[in-house]
């Protein structure tokens, strides 16, 4: 079930209108975002900064590490 979501960018302040829905994936249960990307996720958190916990769409892709993935 897809959940509608607002989030708050930890990276520049504005303010996202998002989602997130369930995937399950070969190493569980997971689930998908759009909108914005959950740094907690164990892979994500190679590009965050201290203390963040979701950016937006727009700041990952200005991210350089993400651009050099």
């Amino acid at each position: 079930m897809t959940e509608n979501i607002t989030i708050i960018c930890d990276r520049c302040g504005i303010k996202v209108r998002g989602a997130k829905g369930p995937m399950s994936t070969v190493w569980g249960n997971s689930y998908w975002t759009s909108g914005y990307y959950d740094l907690t996720d164990a892979y994500w958190q190679q590009f965050a900064l201290k203390g963040e916990k979701k950016i937006c769409d727009e700041c990952m892709l200005t991210d350089l590490r993400y651009q050099n993935r």
